[in-house]
């Protein structure tokens, strides 16, 4: 499985995001791209549904790819590599993602590099900074 990688720009449209999560990544993009070398985007991670017996390769393949999870963004720079979560008023589902994502992308890609889980939003949930910083999440309001 090979991980995309691209140069940090502001785009339009993005794999994998709804527009108000569009809106949060561009406005994290201005103000923190310089920090990071790259991104990849709608990363794949984990097993996925186990296909069917005697099923045709390529569906086999969809069924792998269409239950993976799916981690919104990847950041890299030469010592961490970054599991973004991007939502609009993060809550608990929000956490959960971001540790999920960051366990499963650990499990897929066996990185050199530390990850850290990192939740990118406009507005966190009453008690989600304080869940965050128990739990090694990066928070970013934008």
């Amino acid at each position: 499985m090979d991980i995309n990688w691209l140069p940090l720009t502001i785009r339009n449209r993005y794999p994998h995001l709804i527009a108000s999560d569009i809106e949060i990544w561009n406005r994290f993009l201005h103000s923190s791209s310089k920090a990071y070398d790259a991104v990849a985007y709608d990363v794949h991670v984990g097993h996925g549904e186990k296909p069917l017996t005697n099923v045709k390769p390529e569906i086999a393949y969809d069924m792998k790819t269409l239950t993976q999870k799916r981690i919104d963004a990847v950041l890299t720079t030469p010592e961490k590599i970054y599991i973004v979560e991007i939502k609009k008023h993060a809550g608990s589902w929000a956490v959960g993602q971001a540790l999920v994502n960051d366990f499963l992308y650990r499990q897929t890609f066996t990185p050199e590099l530390p990850t850290v889980p990192m939740i990118v939003t406009d507005k966190p949930q009453p008690d989600i900074p304080d869940v965050c910083r128990n739990y090694g999440i990066l928070l970013f309001q934008v």
